[in-house]
């Protein structure tokens, strides 16, 4: 009912559902969402926040209370996509390009990735956070994005961005980006471990009403509307893009600018969370050349002493990831550490109970 208005769509409701429970005639809605949906138009869709009153009461139905949302700013992990696509954010591609979010090319062992060809200049992923995000807090404690790509094809740069809310009329929703470069990937068809901190985007204008406005320093944090991957500067011309594992992270998770091409080498990432109570994961990824060897991964404490024995066998192509539980230990530092045929590697974790 797109283009009734909003008393009429009531009314008509209210005499349809009349009859057909008059009349003993079983009844459903058509769509949870969108225009047949139960929620008001142009809101989140949250089911404590943001029903149709009026709508469902026509309806005959039991409306719970409703209360107004809140934005809070964000302090922890936020999962754009991992194998699927995070909780409370929607799909939104910007122009027809060929986009797979069930790709089978995926840097873990199992799972999807995302598939992206065939994209004219100006194309997007896109992710809608329903409701909007707080990112306030990430970026003044220096969070950072974290994502995996791999690429085949001639298209060096691609923006990565963040979208603000456009507020009425006279706003514009302006962009945050950081421009990825082959200073920061190739086109090799391997896998690269992209970690830019928020503090390095930079305010990248607005395209709004089919006009151009440059950046004015407006750009807001607290209220994020989009995360963006854009072939801004290009069109693809037969390149292909995988992307998988996309969050804003902690800090404290993993080192700045960690880029590696995953064919080659054995590599141990920083567990998560770190410091950590009870649980923590730790992270390493077995290139093919490595699935010879076994893969011991091993907890010590700060002597030295050995604390568990995590895994010694072989194990398959791709990223691993296991959980270590300190439900027994006390508060304190400790090392893990991976062995791999040649290949040794050692981190500290840190435990606080």
């Amino acid at each position: 009912m797109r283009n009734s208005d909003f008393n009429s769509r009531i009314l008509w409701h209210s005499i349809v559902i009349d009859h057909l429970e008059q009349n003993n005639i079983a009844w459903s809605i058509w769509d949870y969402k969108g225009e047949f949906g139960l929620f008001e138009k142009g809101s989140a869709a949250l089911f404590d926040y943001d029903l149709n009153v009026k709508l469902l009461e026509a309806m005959n139905l039991f409306v719970p209370d409703q209360k107004e949302f809140l934005i809070q700013p964000d302090s922890a992990e936020i999962n754009i996509y991992s194998d699927f696509v995070g909780r409370l954010i929607n799909i939104d591609p910007w122009a027809s390009s060929n986009i797979d979010y069930y790709s089978s090319e995926s840097i873990n062992e199992t799972g999807y990735g995302i598939y992206w060809s065939g994209a004219p200049q100006y194309s997007s992923i896109r992710f809608d956070f329903a409701p909007d995000k707080d990112f306030s807090f990430l970026a003044e404690n220096d969070f950072q994005t974290d994502f995996w790509i791999k690429a085949k094809g001639n298209v060096e740069s691609l923006d990565i961005r963040f979208l603000d809310t456009k507020t009425g009329e006279a706003e514009h929703p302006w962009r945050m980006k950081y421009t990825l470069s082959p200073f920061d990937y190739q086109s090799d068809n391997n896998w690269y471990h992209i970690q830019i901190p928020l503090k390095y985007f930079s305010e990248g204008g607005s395209w709004d009403n089919n006009q151009w406005f440059d950046a004015i320093g407006l750009f807001d944090w607290s209220a994020v509307d989009y995360f963006e991957i854009t072939s801004e500067y290009e069109n693809f011309n037969g390149a292909e893009f995988w992307f998988d594992e996309i969050k804003i992270i902690n800090p404290n998770a993993v080192a700045v600018k960690d880029k590696i091409n995953l064919n080659n080498e054995f590599q141990l990432f920083q567990n998560y969370p770190n410091p950590f109570n009870p649980l923590t994961t730790i992270t390493f990824y077995v290139p093919a050349v490595g699935q010879q060897h076994a893969v011991d991964l091993r907890i010590y404490d700060i002597l030295g002493n050995e604390i568990a024995a995590l895994t010694n066998k072989k194990l398959s192509q791709g990223k691993h990831e296991i959980k270590f539980d300190s439900l027994n230990l006390s508060s304190g530092i400790y090392f893990y550490q991976l062995r791999a045929g040649k290949f040794i590697d050692t981190k500290k974790m840190i435990l606080l109970k």
